[in-house]
């Protein structure tokens, strides 16, 4: 509701136009206006360090203070108040700068009517108080946020710590379990192997939430590290082939794998790679029908520069409603399972998360009551593909820096191959998920990172850091000086042919670079 009265302080230092704002003040009938003369900068301060005011009327010419200087002392004082420059001056470059300078608005005397006057009040006044209203819900947003962000901090925090107590009492369990079955602590019964082989299989469950839990808090908090690098599918899949086939044996499942002949190497994190494959083959046990039937396949795409792997069961099936929901983050299908372990509901919804991490898709195919596939796709290593799925992605991120930063890296061609395979180890450890680090020889890398034309210098100087730290801390000796040469920053979303150009020369002509700065400069 409009106040009754309002209280308006003048600032005029010429009486006679003083003494007009008054009489047009005076005529106003409803508010009833106070009018308090400041004829000065100097008693004008005073006035507003004594008492409260709605508004200033100030004019800019006083006989202690000039221009925008009288203006932004008044605004100092009180910041609160809105103020009305009153001037002579018909100049609008003038009333701009008043306004950039926090007036709220400009009148000229002669035409600072009754209704004029009142007008311009009323509506710094509301505009004012709009403005300390927002003000004070941005500050009651921003602890909020700062709340918030302290809560997820601490939530994190508390997955990590929790996650890594559990590493012990599993490692020792896993351990000892496996003395027991292999038969070093004594001679076992069928039914005590049976026994230990299920301890074994649980171990692994919980291992599996454990190792879910861990990503989906750095996931979260973009801080899981990648090593793409070029694999071959059949190693891939033999490092997990042994606890899959205990796993199935514990649970009477039938575990096949076709793995098609003469694949070519692709290009991925090879551990992530893994990561899909036991929470698919998981999956897949833990709901297939009895007797379960699980087969793991890979094979080339004719389509596309891809290799697919999948596993298929004789399950259930996925119904049409879950299916697009099924990969989300705590999404747990309500059907009956072959077993009672259940998890957090992560394990899909990361799955998908480290294809797209490998610039894979994943796809699942299903039909009610005659089991389901899941199956992601993992490049065929062709650095130039690499590249183009790389800058899609990032163009493609709704969050965060959209552009690329290329940088050019090497160490002294003489170096021994053990210290430039430490460097390229080195190399894969300082970046983080969204950015790319490509081998061109022994001792030559382009590494792409996801950061803007400011956070280049930081991001080399924190490559910088860690080299040092190693550096102290290494048993064998100093890695060889690494050098950098930046060949430019461009954006993901307006620069994808550039991009892959500059890489493909690069690829193509690996030959000595000049102007090469060490890294250390940074």
């Amino acid at each position: 509701m409009w106040k009754e009265r309002i209280r308006i302080l003048v600032v005029e230092d010429n009486p006679d136009d003083a003494e007009l704002t008054s009489l047009a003040l005076a005529a106003v009938k409803e508010p009833k206006v106070d009018v308090i003369h400041a004829y000065d900068l100097k008693s004008a301060v005073r006035r507003l360090g004594e008492s409260s005011f709605d508004t200033v009327l100030l004019d800019l010419s006083l006989p202690d203070s000039d221009g925008m200087a009288t203006l932004e002392r008044i605004r100092e004082c009180s910041n609160r108040v809105p103020i009305i420059v009153l001037t002579g001056l018909s100049d609008t470059a003038t009333a701009l700068l008043s306004l950039d300078h926090g007036a709220q608005d400009y009148l000229l005397k002669n035409a600072a009517t009754s209704e004029v006057l009142l007008r311009a009040a009323r509506y710094a006044i509301q505009r004012q108080q709009m403005v300390l209203a927002l003000v004070a819900a941005n500050e009651l947003l921003e602890k909020k946020n700062l709340h918030l962000a302290k809560l997820h901090e601490t939530a994190h925090r508390f997955v990590d710590n929790v996650s890594h107590e559990f590493r012990t009492p599993l490692t020792v369990i896993k351990e000892y379990t496996a003395l027991m079955r292999e038969g070093l602590l004594g001679p076992l019964s069928a039914e005590q192997q049976q026994v230990l082989d299920i301890v074994g299989d649980r171990a692994e469950d919980l291992n599996t939430m454990v190792d879910d839990m861990l990503d989906s808090s750095r996931l979260e908090a973009g801080m899981l590290g990648m090593r793409r690098e070029s694999c071959q599918v059949t190693t891939i899949i033999d490092n997990v082939r042994q606890s899959l086939q205990r796993k199935a044996a514990v649970k009477k499942v039938t575990l096949e794998i076709k793995i098609e002949d003469d694949l070519p190497d692709v290009f991925c994190d090879a551990h992530k790679a893994e990561r899909v494959i036991v929470n698919l083959a998981i999956n897949a046990m833990k709901f297939c029908k009895e007797p379960g039937f699980v087969t793991i396949f890979a094979r080339r795409m004719e389509s596309s520069n891809d290799i697919v792997i999948g596993v298929t069961d004789n399950g259930p099936g996925v119904d049409e409603q879950f299916r697009r929901t099924i990969f989300r983050r705590f999404t747990q299908l309500d059907t009956e399972t072959k077993d009672s372990t259940k998890g957090f509901g992560l394990g899909l919804s990361i799955a998908r998360e480290l294809v797209d991490l490998n610039f894979g898709e994943m796809d699942l195919k299903s039909e009610n009551g005659d089991g389901s596939t899941f199956s992601f796709t993992l490049p065929i290593a062709i650095p130039s593909e690499i590249v183009q799925r790389y800058v899609a992605r990032i163009a493609s991120c709704r969050d965060g820096v959209r552009s690329i930063a290329i940088v050019r890296v090497g160490i002294a061609a003489s170096s021994d191959p053990a210290q430039a395979d430490d460097a390229d180890s080195f190399l894969s450890y300082v970046l983080r998920s969204n950015d790319l680090h490509l081998r061109l020889d022994t001792a030559r890398w382009l590494l792409l990172f996801n950061v803007s034309e400011l956070e280049l210098p930081s991001t080399l100087g924190r490559v910088a850091t860690a080299l040092g730290d190693l550096n102290r801390n290494r048993i064998n000796g100093r890695l060889p000086e690494v050098r950098c040469e930046s060949l430019g920053v461009f954006q993901a979303t307006n620069h994808q042919a550039e991009l892959t150009e500059l890489v493909q020369r690069e690829l193509e002509n690996i030959g000595e670079g000049e102007c090469v700065i060490p890294i250390s400069s940074y």
